[in-house]
């Protein structure tokens, strides 16, 4: 009898394991910690992970080198005029940024709130909230919550 190992599957008590003792990758933004050498970093997945997808969103284009498509260029369209249609680039070019560098990762909801009113107290503000979940890894919703400014 021979069984191929591509038919098997996954249970879901064979998922990635969320806690690891061993470092996964440096926090941003730096910090110092003696525990794991110079910098603070990481020790479970998802908190990596959501790193990971603040610093792709926070990302303009041409700011990583070699990859002038990386990021969500949400800076660029907080100056639009018509509310309506910054709001729906805003999920556009969030919704292409996961899908292309972060795939793993599924988007839920999001919630934009512009504040464009520029006097002298205030920036032109965008509040994100994003609800997502890692199906590789966990069942959980999670949440993102960034605040883009010009």
């Amino acid at each position: 009898m021979t069984i191929s190992f591509k038919n098997i599957g996954k249970l879901k008590s064979e998922k990635l394991v969320e806690r690891s003792e061993n470092p996964i990758g440096i926090k941003t933004p730096l910090q110092t910690d003696s525990r794991f050498g110079i910098f603070s970093m990481t020790t479970r997945p998802l908190e990596q992970i959501q790193d990971n997808l603040k610093n792709l969103l926070l990302t303009n284009y041409g700011e990583r080198v070699m990859m002038p498509d990386f990021g969500a260029n949400l800076k660029s369209v907080l100056f639009e005029l018509d509310t309506v249609q910054a709001e729906e680039t805003l999920a556009r070019n969030i919704y292409n940024a996961v899908s292309k560098y972060m795939p793993f990762v599924q988007l839920d909801d999001l919630t934009i709130g512009l504040n464009n009113e520029n006097d002298y107290n205030e920036a032109n503000v965008a509040k994100v909230s994003i609800s997502y979940s890692v199906p590789s890894i966990s069942d959980k919703l999670l949440s993102l919550d960034l605040a883009v400014t010009q």
